[in-house]
């Protein structure tokens, strides 16, 4: 076992002492003291960090370098089991550049664990950076052709004309303490996709007790399932810049007192026409608030589209908020629904008094009524308000995600029409099936 507060310092100062003495590294990348590995990157080759040895993230790894035409692609290979510790001295990540490829795929018994390096007891949200994976496919915001961005705290560039771009697989992976504050404009997420094409995989993923953003889709086209936010800090499940995505199987869980909004939708900041617009589809998404939330469930805000169909939303002031002009637009024409879900907060959706108005924090324009109607009360979206339909969402230290058998939310689904999802009766991101079982752990400290 791991003792952090044994282990982790020694090898440290071993490297730092006496540097001849330690075995060769077996890669530039990294080197290793008995089975306590310091990796500081750039990772140039195809390398594979095996579960015999603890491998500890010291400063922002990259893995590839594409701002060198000559370098070659390069893939990183998690073995099941593997843990890799976030130094916290340091802003450590793990950043895939574009090309580049981890390949990262645990198992149920043998999830990929990413945690803080800190001493059990005192591990706590924001103590390194998180996993950062930077793709080649279409993202909005830029004049280049093909559109590229520089992501937040000098994360590399993302973004191309590629949207079947395949960076790898990350599933059965639980990132936790993730979300370093860089400075008081960027603060790194749990798990960041930029611009990260529909040839990647991303299924069975946990976030647990990021300072920022669970997950975050920075425009792009990958697609995701049973994805598990908990004791997020922001937002749990964020997209911007043109998602275009789909997802299946998403839990959002804050805690009493922290996290903000359960889905933040937008399509681009600084101009909400841009293209592509953010245009994601969702279904079977668990959105629960923490006691006393003055959040929304759902914010769809800054020219986003899409559609949500088969959530639960719970707990929140407001279960779905609509903002800005371009958005309610969106929603008045049929380009953002929401569909056969339920909701249970102090408000379902409620139009702000002041009216007319343009700035989002001063109310609703004139069509705003007509919008939600189209977009979440109309006859045929099948919503409706109901209580009580979740086994136990509010526990922090063993949550039962489950749909109550009986209940509004054990029946009634709808999928959208798409081969991707899975056609399932429940409503919600859980059914009788647990999919968070074995390989999902909870944490305080």
């Amino acid at each position: 076992m791991f003792t952090r507060s044994l282990l982790l310092p020694a090898p440290l100062a071993l490297l730092a002492a006496c540097p001849s003495t330690p075995p060769p590294p077996t890669n530039d990348a990294f080197a290793c003291v008995g089975d306590v590995c310091i990796v500081t990157g750039p990772i140039l080759t195809d390398t594979t960090f095996t579960a015999d040895k603890q491998w500890v993230l010291k400063g922002g790894v990259f893995v590839g370098d594409d701002t060198d035409p000559t370098a070659a692609p390069s893939t990183l290979t998690i073995e099941p089991g593997t843990t890799l510790y976030g130094d916290t001295t340091s802003l450590s990540f793990l950043l895939i550049t574009r090309g580049s490829r981890i390949l990262a795929e645990g198992t149920r018994d043998q999830p990929i664990v990413f945690t803080s390096a800190g001493d059990i007891g005192s591990r706590a949200a924001g103590q390194w950076g998180g996993v950062i994976v930077n793709g080649q496919a279409p993202v909005n915001g830029c004049s280049g052709d093909p559109c590229t961005l520089q992501g937040e705290a000098g994360t590399g560039t993302y973004g191309g004309a590629d949207a079947a771009d395949d960076s790898g697989v990350l599933k059965f992976v639980r990132i936790e303490f993730p979300g370093k504050l860089v400075d008081d404009e960027n603060e790194l997420n749990g798990l960041a996709l930029q611009g990260v094409g529909s040839g990647t995989t991303i299924d069975f993923i946990q976030v647990h007790d990021a300072a920022d953003d669970c997950i975050e889709f920075f425009g792009g086209t990958v697609n995701a399932k049973h994805i598990l936010c908990t004791g997020t800090g922001d937002d749990g499940f964020d997209w911007t810049f043109g998602w275009s995505g789909r997802a299946q199987f998403v839990i959002v869980q804050h805690h009493d007192g922290e996290g903000d909004r359960g889905i933040e939708a937008d399509n681009n900041e600084d101009n909400f026409a841009l293209t592509p617009v953010s245009n994601p589809t969702l279904s079977n998404v668990t959105l629960i608030a923490g006691a006393d939330s003055e959040s929304e469930g759902i914010k769809l805000r800054r020219g986003t589209q899409g559609a949500i169909h088969n959530a639960v939303v719970t707990g929140f002031a407001k279960c779905v908020d609509i903002d800005d002009a371009d958005t309610f637009a969106h929603a008045a024409a049929g380009a953002i629904a929401v569909r056969d879900s339920l909701f249970a907060c102090v408000d379902t959706f409620k139009v702000k008094a002041d009216d007319p108005a343009t700035p989002e924090d001063e109310g609703d324009p004139a069509n705003a009524a007509d919008a939600y109607a189209a977009a979440l009360d109309g006859s045929d979206n099948g919503n409706d308000t109901a209580v009580d339909v979740l086994e136990s969402p509010a526990d922090t230290l063993a949550p039962d995600f489950r749909a109550k058998a009986g209940s509004a939310a054990a029946t009634g689904a709808v999928a959208p029409d798409d081969a991707f999802f899975d056609g399932v009766d429940f409503k919600g991101g859980m059914g009788s099936d647990v999919w968070t079982a074995d390989w999902t752990a909870y944490p305080a400290n």
